[in-house]
């Protein structure tokens, strides 16, 4: 964008004056601000993280779960012990009991 500023008046469509008037978008500091405060890089991945951390089963089969809760650590670069606590935290109580007795009969 060649010779752009930032201003406050309205923008205009191209072309609607001809090329004395181009196009400028309506830029104001705060809003820049703003903007990179929701969408910077390391404010979206900690939005990730607290999903992740918020996994439940719900209605999935436990295999579902597991591979989403496996498939959104490796997005998010977690360690394995991670993804196994969330996985453990967000099992429904009736499989988390089923996973006890398993546990218990091969411990």
């Amino acid at each position: 964008m060649l010779g752009a500023r930032l201003t406050d008046r309205p923008v205009s469509a191209i072309g609607a004056g001809g090329p004395a008037n181009p196009l400028v978008i309506q830029l104001r500091v705060g809003c820049a601000i703003q903007y990179f405060r929701e969408n910077y890089t390391t404010v979206l991945r900690e939005r990730r993280e607290i999903r992740f951390g918020n996994l439940i089963q719900g209605n999935d089969s436990v295999r579902d779960y597991y591979r989403k809760v496996t498939k959104y650590g490796r997005m998010l670069g977690f360690q394995n012990n991670i993804v196994e606590d969330q996985f453990l935290r967000g099992l429904l109580p009736d499989n988390m009991l089923e996973l006890d007795r398993l546990v218990g009969q091969i411990g």
